[in-house]
């Protein structure tokens, strides 16, 4: 400062440990190839921070026909991307895996068990009824349980405990149609 203006800024960082987002766009991706664009992502966050230690929030997101199967295995993921971290860097760590992906396989996918099934599971999440019935099934039970189970980062759990059923009912028919898929 001269004569009550600033002349210049020098930047000084305090944080001894770093809070970043990680995103990963999985549209193009297949998922041979998730483990080493996660690796690459973590690398350069942990370029970027100059040496602190870095504590990651890995946020997927976009449109991908591989959306249900993700989701599936979001919990084993979870240890995976941990144990990439650890091989960044001892100094880089994860927090949790936030999963915001569109499934681009369309409404009418091919499913062994025949179309009339198929059509079901592609019209359950905007089914308002079903959103009903689902909240009065699990709600008690939730309430019952809360905090005694694993997995609290777990997307269709965040989206119960949060009432967002509609949600919930989208990202159980995605892991569906990838099981179904799968059994054929």
């Amino acid at each position: 400062v001269s004569d009550r203006q600033v002349t210049s800024i020098e930047r000084v960082e305090l944080d001894v440990v770093r809070w970043v987002r990680v995103t990963v766009d999985c549209s193009a991706l297949e998922m041979d190839d998730l483990a080493a664009v996660i690796r690459s992502a973590l690398a350069s966050a942990h370029a970027e921070v100059a040496g602190r230690p870095l504590i990651g929030r890995l946020v997927l997101v976009g449109e991908t026909p591989h959306a249900g199967a993700i989701r599936d295995g979001i919990g084993r993921m979870r240890d995976d991307v941990r144990a990439i971290a650890a091989a960044v860097s001892p100094d880089v760590w994860l927090e949790k895996i936030v999963e915001e992906l569109q499934d681009v396989t369309g409404a009418s996918p091919s499913l062994v068990v025949g179309e009339d099934f198929a059509a079901l599971v592609a019209a359950a999440p905007d089914d308002a009824t079903l959103a009903r019935l689902v909240e009065e099934d699990l709600k008690p039970f939730l309430d019952a349980v809360r905090g005694d189970l694993d997995g609290a980062d777990d997307p269709l759990r965040i989206g119960a405990e949060s009432g967002e059923w509609a949600s919930l009912i989208r990202n159980a028919a995605d892991v569906l149609r990838h099981r179904l898929q799968g059994a054929g």
